[in-house]
């Protein structure tokens, strides 16, 4: 009786012992699977010989496929390095000498002396938030990128390997990258893997529309669709013809006095998409922003991320999102107080569908501390009826200069 008593008092602690989930302290074992519910991360680091860290076998979902790792070595340096799945390079691990970024997955930080390791901090983690921006549940920001309904902003850097598909049924993907010149647009966004793409080159030799892009070098800073075979111009800031011909009269309002409102009522539906052009943009405040009302709607029904190249020559790309605004802000009114106009041009897409939230993309520049500033705004207005009606306006009431011309043109 009491060998038995003896038995089942062993079996209750290793029951017990059997439901602890982690533990930072146990002997790395094969039995060892029960603290971390059954499985393991993978990818596990440990100092080798010298400068050798060897990494484990793993799996990864990268990039929407599962990849497995047979386990290899990385050299590191002296310092500090920082181990991670590389998502730019199929999950491999790599080193480098920089803090992680949105887009690694971490495995550890290894600190080596010139001839050895010293330590290994282990980094792996089941737990990744994803890299794509936020979604557009709330208000917020981000200095990256934001994805959400088929709107997207992006650097390089977090479009580089990825693809992107919208949320809306029957909507494709709007992908905005900074500007830059042909040579490297078409070097970071080759055009049959990069469809639906817009971006402005900066060099272009060609401004008419419809155009293939084929080489830069020019004095044109044009807007660039990709149609998955080429980059053609889908705007342009040299003057357009405003003739009759096409399916709509272009619709031009040629500012004479201060105006708080220059607005476009009774858009024919004629056509598909409507392009905006705007010149010699001027407003009476300072560094006011031009702002688009459609259909007169003033509820919180708009979207928007603005990208700004920044009025310094060593400025970076900054870009910032805001969600259920009053109004869509879609560009500069120039420098402020009538010093320095700006331009604008954007694509409005399927304005005369009924059932569908409308996607916009505007490219603007402007002349500021001898720089050329160069603004790109992706938005979208949630309402889903046809468009019949636009109004641009400048905010903290200030007013439309004259001199500034905006034009309507239907294609």
């Amino acid at each position: 009786m009491r060998k038995s008593l003896v038995v089942l008092a062993l079996a209750a602690v290793q029951v017990v012992t059997a439901q602890q989930p982690q533990t930072q302290t146990a002997p790395i074992d094969a039995v060892n699977a029960k603290y971390v519910n059954g499985t393991a991360p993978g990818y596990r680091p440990t100092a080798g010989a010298g400068l050798t860290l060897n990494v484990g076998p793993g799996t990864a979902f990268c990039s929407g496929t599962v990849v497995t790792y047979a386990g290899g070595s990385l050299t590191m340096v002296s310092g500090n390095n920082y181990v991670y799945l590389n998502t730019s390079a199929n999950c491999s691990p790599a080193t480098k000498a920089t803090a992680f970024t949105t887009s690694d997955i971490p495995v550890a930080v290894v600190v080596a002396s010139s001839s050895a390791i010293t330590s290994v901090t282990d980094d792996r983690t089941p737990f990744q938030q994803g890299n794509t921006g936020s979604s557009g549940s709330g208000s917020g920001s981000s200095s990256t990128s934001w994805t959400d309904n088929g709107i997207l902003v992006s650097t390089p850097e977090d479009v580089a390997g990825k693809s992107f598909t919208a949320t809306n049924t029957g909507q494709s993907a709007v992908v905005i990258v900074p500007a830059d010149t042909y040579a490297n647009i078409v070097a970071a966004y080759p055009c049959t893997s990069s469809v639906g793409y817009h971006t402005t080159v900066i060099d272009s030799p060609v401004a008419s529309w419809g155009a293939v892009l084929t080489a830069g070098g020019g004095t044109h800073k044009v807007g660039a669709f990709c149609d998955g075979t080429n980059w053609t111009v889908e705007a342009a800031t040299t003057t357009v013809s405003t003739g009759g011909g096409g399916c709509m009269t272009p619709m031009t309002v040629s500012v004479a006095a201060n105006t708080s409102d220059v607005s476009f009522a009774n858009i024919p539906q004629t056509c598909t998409n409507l392009t905006v052009m705007a010149y010699n943009l001027m407003d009476n405040g300072s560094d006011n922003y031009i702002q688009m009302y459609i259909n007169s709607d003033t509820g919180n029904d708009y979207d928007w991320v603005f990208c700004s190249s920044g009025e310094a020559s060593t400025a970076a790309w900054t870009c910032s999102n805001s969600l259920g605004q009053s109004n869509a802000m879609i560009g500069l009114g120039g420098q402020g107080d009538g010093q320095t106009p700006g331009n604008l041009v954007g694509t409005i897409l399927n304005y005369t569908n009924v059932g569908l939230i409308k996607s916009i993309t505007t490219t603007g520049t402007y002349w500021a501390n001898s720089t050329i500033v160069l603004e790109t705004t992706a938005l979208r207005w949630r309402g889903t009826s046809a468009i019949t009606q636009i109004d641009f306006k400048v905010g903290s009431g200030y007013q439309l200069m004259p001199g500034t011309v905006i034009e309507l043109i239907g294609n």
